[in-house]
């Protein structure tokens, strides 16, 4: 014979069975709305980080641009030119973006430079990666983060060859550009600390 139960055990277990069922449909609740959320939120930083992507490119290509014309009259920036520093540190100037603009020989030896002439301890940049890769690829390069050797800052050299008569490589026409561009850029657009 099945014991029979109490109406108030019956009545007991029925509220734990309805309060067990309340619980998990809250935690399920909140586990959706939070997936909803956090796909919500990944797609605001995927288009936020494409809207950026986007307007660097740009500044990247003005950078280009400002460099292959300046390398258009390559007279006005051959490092044995007395002017060459002088006609540098006016482009740097226009450019405001750039730490400094500096000619490269092909020996790596800083031939000018914006800001002057450097101390005489700067070190060669011929071991610099973004040298050997337009030296070698005699192309616009654009070279990693680095401290640079004249200004002693972050920059980021974007570097274009400037060739002799036979296509040959001459020097190199550096922009290092101020890393710290990147946080003012950045922060322009709005952006808090948390959700860059």
């Amino acid at each position: 014979m099945i014991p029979r139960r109490s109406i108030k055990a019956q009545l007991v277990f029925s509220l734990a069975v309805l309060a067990v069922s309340l619980v998990a449909w809250d935690a399920f609740t909140v586990v959706s709305q939070y997936r909803d959320s956090r796909a919500q939120a990944a797609l605001l930083v995927e288009d936020i980080a494409h809207a950026i992507s986007g307007s660097l490119e740009m500044v990247l290509g003005d950078q280009r641009h400002v460099l292959e014309s300046l390398v258009a009259d390559s007279t006005l920036i051959r490092g044995e030119n007395p002017a060459c520093s002088n006609t540098l540190a006016a482009a740097a100037r226009l450019l405001r973006l750039n730490t400094n603009l500096i000619v490269v020989d092909q020996d790596g030896e800083l031939a000018c430079s914006g800001m002057g002439v450097p101390a005489p301890d700067v070190a060669p940049l011929g071991d610099r990666a973004w040298f050997q890769a337009v030296r070698q690829d005699l192309d616009f390069t654009l070279g990693e983060l680095v401290i640079g050797r004249h200004t002693e800052r972050w920059v980021i050299p974007l570097a274009i060859p400037i060739l002799n008569a036979d296509g040959t490589f001459r020097s190199a026409l550096v922009a290092t550009l101020d890393a710290e561009f990147f946080n003012q850029y950045v922060g322009d657009l709005g952006i808090t600390d948390q959700a860059l």
